[in-house]
């Protein structure tokens, strides 16, 4: 896969369109494709590309450590300045077409970036707080396909059940990220609490989660962190 689409996780983005869509369908009760749901969809995916873009700016010192030979801007693939063009043009996408869907889609984008854009600097520090932040981004879009529609309220139990499993997910990648996090002097939520990394945070995330995975002793989870 060349190296920006690593960079932005598009077969994670996908994903997340495809959230976006049935948000949208559990909303209005079938499957359909009015302008503001596609327009949604592509939002998301724009504001999702911003995101993990950013991640891994803020994060390449980490990710030396971590992931040398897999993350672009780390291992040098992309070049800082194409990470960057593409956090504008992704914001400025993602902000343009949830503006064409409705004051209230605008205002949701807006948030997710202002989260997104803290995570880094301000959120992933605090032990929790950056877990939760994550959660509730990266679980909104059957909200965000709902709001679309106009029926944010049937968007409300799939962000939130969504929100939970990205929650867990998150405490493994914080522990499997600790390396990295503790040569940067993070202190994330397995170092603050558990003084590292350790290997029953893996198994949690094998048992709460639907995707099979070998619930042993240092078993890796191997998927970036994504919004």
């Amino acid at each position: 896969m060349p190296a920006v689409l690593r960079l932005i996780r598009a077969p994670n983005l996908l994903i997340a369109a495809a959230g976006v869509l049935a948000g949208g369908w559990i909303a209005v009760g079938r499957i359909a494709f009015p302008r503001e749901l596609i327009f949604a969809a592509i939002s998301g995916f724009a504001l999702g590309a911003v995101g993990n873009t950013w991640n891994d700016i803020r994060d390449v010192a980490a990710d030396r450590v971590n992931r040398p030979g897999t993350r672009p801007l780390a291992a040098g693939q992309v070049s800082r300045g194409v990470a960057d063009l593409i956090v504008f043009d992704g914001a400025l996408l993602g902000l343009t077409f949830a503006g064409l869907v409705s004051g209230w889609l605008f205002l949701a984008a807006l948030a997710a970036l202002a989260v997104m854009f803290a995570y880094s600097p301000l959120l992933k520090p605090r032990p929790l707080l950056g877990n939760v932040a994550v959660a509730v981004v990266a679980g909104s879009p059957p909200f965000y396909g709902a709001l679309a529609v106009g029926t944010a309220a049937a968007g409300v139990v799939p962000w939130v059940l969504a929100a939970l499993l990205h929650f867990v997910r998150e405490i493994v990648k914080d522990a499997e990220d600790e390396p990295g996090d503790r040569t940067i002097g993070r202190r994330t939520l397995p170092i603050a609490w558990v003084g590292g990394g350790h290997w029953w945070w893996r198994q949690a995330w094998g048992c709460c989660s639907c995707r099979p995975v070998c619930c042993c002793r240092g078993t890796p989870a191997t998927e970036p962190r994504t919004f």
